[in-house]
């Protein structure tokens, strides 16, 4: 349906493998303009990689969610909503079964990106109101269960998608584990992935988003809370990232969540996610990650026109 009046605030869904986001927005002028963020973790896709299906216990959590993150925007006024999902969704043989209850009981139809759709749209927001200029750009993004990248480079454009992230890989190699073992399983197995998936490019920087992000800066910071105007555009050297992995894998699990800036929902995962991001950084010789709080769903909103499927008018 084309749209017969001008986007006013725009809301954005997002449907992930363990948190599920919403962002109230306008974009004009080339900016957005955040006006509302929320988030709540659902772990919907908790042992996906086993049973091949959404975790039953979180699909009527994650559509409480849904419709409650619908309310909020129509309080604020959005006359669109964009509802999508990721790797979990992608992957799961009720992937599709889940959006038509969404859509019972919200109204709202979810549309399913792509590895390669999330990549494109990831870097899209990152680009939005950059508060660094780096070249060539590579960036990545580490969900919970699916790691993008996208490399640009004189206008060339390569992107693609990891079949890991960092609720993922807690599932498979640590849930049950030795962490010790754990540990060395996975790093072999990202070893093996990323230098099949990831052409062999080198960048003295990597511009990274996402919760295993944001959390690594909360760490570098000595932060408890989530300050977006702070963790934006942190910089963080590779020297300290690996500093900071050491330190968490030498800390008990039990008290990890004692470490400033690893927030309770993040105590298990934040080990294998950091892992992704080291083993990236690594393979690529990056000297330095910054991190970005922008990302999916600021490109999302970006190319709202794309997305006019949910529009109210």
């Amino acid at each position: 349906m084309p749209i017969t009046k001008p986007i006013e605030n725009i809301a954005v869904i997002d449907i992930g493998s363990n948190t599920i986001r919403l962002l109230i927005g306008k974009f004009e002028d080339g900016l957005i303009k955040r006006i509302y963020t929320d988030r709540t973790v659902t772990r919907l896709g908790q042992d996906l990689a086993f049973t091949k299906k959404l975790n039953q216990n979180s699909i009527e959590k994650s559509i409480e969610t849904i419709s409650k993150f619908k309310v909020i925007a129509e309080n604020f006024k959005s006359n669109l909503i964009i509802a999508i999902g990721t790797s979990a969704l992608r992957e799961a043989e009720d992937g599709i079964l889940f959006c038509g209850k969404v859509q019972k009981n919200t109204g709202l139809r979810v549309y399913i990106l792509s590895g390669e759709e999330e990549a494109f749209f990831t870097f899209e927001g990152i680009l939005i109101n950059l508060p660094y200029s780096t070249h060539p750009i590579f960036a990545i993004d580490i969900g919970g269960g699916s790691t993008e990248w996208i490399y640009s480079l004189n206008n060339n454009i390569f992107k693609g998608s990891l079949n890991i992230g960092a609720l993922k890989a807690y599932s498979n190699f640590f849930k049950d584990n030795n962490e010790k073992k754990a540990i060395i399983n996975f790093l072999n197995f990202l070893k093996d992935i990323i230098s099949k998936t990831i052409p062999n490019l080198k960048t003295k920087t990597i511009i990274a988003t996402g919760g295993t992000s944001i959390t690594l800066a909360m760490i570098d910071l000595q932060i408890s809370s989530y300050l977006p105007e702070i963790l934006h555009g942190q910089k963080i050297s590779s020297k300290k990232l690996r500093k900071i992995v050491e330190k968490i894998s030498s800390t008990p699990y039990e008290i990890r969540k004692n470490i400033m800036g690893i927030l309770p929902d993040r105590v298990d995962i934040i080990l294998p996610g950091l892992l992704i991001l080291e083993s990236i950084v690594n393979y690529v010789e990056a000297e330095t990650i910054i991190v970005s709080d922008h990302g999916l769903m600021e490109g999302v909103m970006k190319n709202y026109m794309k997305f006019c499927y949910n529009q109210k008018l």
